[in-house]
């Protein structure tokens, strides 16, 4: 037969080129954590850069449990820091780096958290106060509950000897009856998706606002920055601008686009100068602050932002998915059609 009444066959697209319609998680690493408690394993999580959400499987009974990595700096500016050698804690460290990074695991549960070092050991006290970090089984001394204040500190309450966990340099101990404040740093990647939990949307730009309304984070539009300063944490969109609590957008630092973070329930909270938490309002999911006290209307969560492209083809014009599942180059306008997500995929062997 000529070539040129051959029949073209179908393309066969792979894929992690074509946009997914469905909400997913964030697709990062799966791993198995090595905690144990009474011998139950925990089953594979999936995590990200700064969230995990886990669940042990105790008695036939699966215990959810949500996780955030980030720095504690004390009233005298320091961070809590984990030596290797001896398994020593300290509040020594003048910046965040390994050693200073702890994982605040919360247990749906008993509504209480624990703290676990970068060595995958858990903070615990006994009846004197006197503090350990060596080991990575849990027990009831290992419980703590969260308290906060005005200005976006946290305060960590044992749940069995009622005190409060505290100290500086090498004389950390849990036996102060009143709060010791410190000051949360989130460990997170520059560009982040931002979830509203309970619309189960992303934020992207629209005009002057950021609207939660997006099902997949597609586009520059749907990048999110969380930026940590003095204590506190802007939110600015892919254009640069800040978010205010009013719901606009504006070009500069001010206190109305300062947050502080609380955790409602293990999901993460944003509270503004006025002590109003962020959440999304209306049809358009419009990114602002209203309620004093924290519901499921304003959790978030921090995902991944993954690496997505445009591709030119040899004609100069972008390849895109515009006229249905097969590829096509004849653009050269970028649109949602025009992207693409570029994925690792972990059991793939050439």
């Amino acid at each position: 037969m000529h070539s040129a009444l051959r029949p073209k066959p179908p393309v066969k697209i792979p894929p992690s080129l074509i946009p997914s319609t469905i909400d997913h998680p964030s697709q990062s690493l799966i791993r198995k954590s090595s905690t144990q408690q009474n011998d139950h394993h925990q089953k594979p999580i999936k995590i990200t850069d700064d969230y995990r959400h886990t669940s042990l499987s105790l008695n036939h009974t699966t215990i959810a449990r949500c996780c955030w990595s980030l720095g504690l700096r004390n009233s005298k500016g320091k961070y809590l820091t984990s030596e290797s050698f001896g398994n020593k804690i300290n509040a020594t460290g003048t910046s965040l780096k390994r050693k200073q990074i702890w994982t605040i695991i919360y247990n749906f549960q008993n509504d209480c958290v624990y703290l676990q070092s970068s060595l995958n050991h858990y903070l615990s006290t006994d009846k004197y106060g006197r503090l350990k970090c060596d080991s990575n089984k849990l027990n009831d001394d290992c419980y703590f509950q969260l308290e906060y204040n005005r200005i976006g500190q946290w305060a960590f309450k044992s749940v069995t000897y009622h005190m409060y966990f505290g100290g500086d340099n090498d004389h950390l101990h849990c036996f102060s009856k009143s709060p010791e404040w410190w000051s949360p740093h989130l460990a997170v990647q520059s560009q982040i998706n931002l979830k509203h939990v309970l619309r189960k949307r992303y934020a992207k730009l629209d005009d002057d606002e950021i609207h939660v309304d997006e099902i997949i984070p597609w586009g520059s539009d749907a990048i999110i920055a969380v930026e940590y300063l003095d204590d506190h944490y802007c939110i600015r969109s892919s254009n640069g601008f800040y978010a205010h609590k009013d719901g606009k957008l504006t070009t500069i630092k001010t206190n109305e686009t300062l947050f502080t973070i609380e955790l409602y329930k293990g999901y993460l909270t944003f509270k503004d100068c006025d002590q109003s938490y962020l959440t999304a309002i209306g049809p358009l999911g419009i990114l602002t602050t209203r309620n004093k006290i924290a519901g499921k209307d304003e959790q978030f969560l921090l995902e991944e932002s993954k690496l997505q492209i445009c591709l030119v083809a040899s004609n100069g014009k972008l390849v895109s998915i515009k006229q249905g599942i097969d590829l096509s180059a004849n653009q050269y306008e970028r649109d949602h059609s025009s992207i693409f997500q570029l994925e690792y995929d972990d059991d793939f062997h050439a």
